[in-house]
């Protein structure tokens, strides 16, 4: 039996991962003052932003293009419905999962970006 995959051992690959974005903006309670000043004239600690005087707004999910990375191992399982291809980086690559599939993988980074589009739905 002759088993083909996507990549081999040693090929460098770009992943796709849904990803949030972040942006640190003022507190909105405090003003990014980081406290509150009392009518006693006493100042507490800022009970929103918890006297850092910033917050971290969230944007909905979206497919990015992460940096490449070196496939180390392949897993194979072959069955009735077909050949299941599991690729695998080595500990310390700039993934916390360490496993992926054909379809989150690509062999340059504008095939990535395509298909990040393609998931993200915009026009190409």
């Amino acid at each position: 039996m002759k088993i083909e995959c996507k990549f081999g051992i040693g090929d460098k690959v770009y992943l796709i991962a849904r990803l949030s974005k972040s942006e640190i903006m003022p507190c909105t309670f405090c003003d990014g003052t980081r406290s509150l000043t009392g009518k006693d004239k006493t100042k507490c600690k800022c009970p929103v932003c918890e006297g850092t005087g910033e917050l971290t707004k969230y944007s909905d999910l979206e497919y990015s293009v992460l940096d490449s990375v070196t496939i180390s191992y392949i897993t194979l399982r072959v069955g009735a419905r077909g050949q299941d291809e599991v690729y695998l980086m080595e500990e310390g690559e700039i993934c916390r999962k360490h496993s992926f599939g054909p379809a989150e993988l690509f062999a340059t980074k504008e095939e990535a970006q395509a298909q990040c589009d393609r998931w993200n739905g915009k026009k190409i």
